[in-house]
């Protein structure tokens, strides 16, 4: 798999070459402090492409923060994660209310 990664002003652009998905399904969400999942319900996956909204104006944590695991992300960096279910990844803010955007390839 080819992957390119562009930045234009504010905005970041993935490109993904040399792969074939049946299916993508992406969404945002607002975090604030508490730990939630990404997703509340089921979708399986094979891998979740997590980013930090470039707008946030402070850290997200991707992981699981009760098990000691977990990835700080700046506003607009990304993250793959291979995982078989979008609803085990679970985010939350530094501070405030900040927001994250992933895309699940099935």
């Amino acid at each position: 798999m080819s992957v390119s990664i562009a930045k234009s002003g504010a905005n970041l652009h993935l490109e993904l070459s040399a792969e074939t998905y049946d299916a993508m399904y992406c969404g945002s969400r607002d975090v604030g402090t508490g730990q939630v999942p990404l997703q509340p319900g089921s979708q399986p996956c094979f891998q979740v492409l997590v980013q930090a909204d470039p707008q946030n104006g402070n850290f997200v944590s991707v992981g699981n923060e009760s098990q000691g695991c977990h990835v700080r992300l700046a506003p607009g960096v990304i993250v793959v994660i291979p995982i078989n279910d979008v609803s085990k990844i679970f985010v939350r803010a530094k501070s405030g209310t900040q927001t994250v955007h992933w895309l699940a390839m099935t």
